[in-house]
């Protein structure tokens, strides 16, 4: 394997970690929350948490993915010059 081949991989690999963790963390902190407020009374502690965790989610799930298509842009954009710059610094 030469060293655009690993790039592409770790790329493609970090791009689906960036899209497919969030929508995890979502899931697993709404199983969470739900068990919580089912498992005592829903006073203002657990009203907070949910909306400070909802907040924290939203943004993961709007700014990783947006990471990703910046750093693409950048690549597509500069025709490869990054890619290969990238690439021969490493």
């Amino acid at each position: 394997m030469n060293k655009q081949h690993i790039f592409n991989y770790s790329l493609k690999v970090w791009l689906t970690t960036s899209l497919v963790a969030p929508i995890l963390i979502t899931l697993l902190r709404f199983i969470r929350i739900n068990k919580l407020l089912m498992s005592s009374q829903s006073d203002q502690y657990h009203k907070f948490f949910l909306r400070q965790s909802g907040m924290v989610i939203g943004s993961l799930i709007v700014l990783i993915p947006l990471f990703a298509v910046v750093y693409y842009a950048i690549i597509f954009l500069s025709n490869g010059t990054y890619h290969s710059v990238f690439i021969n610094n490493i």
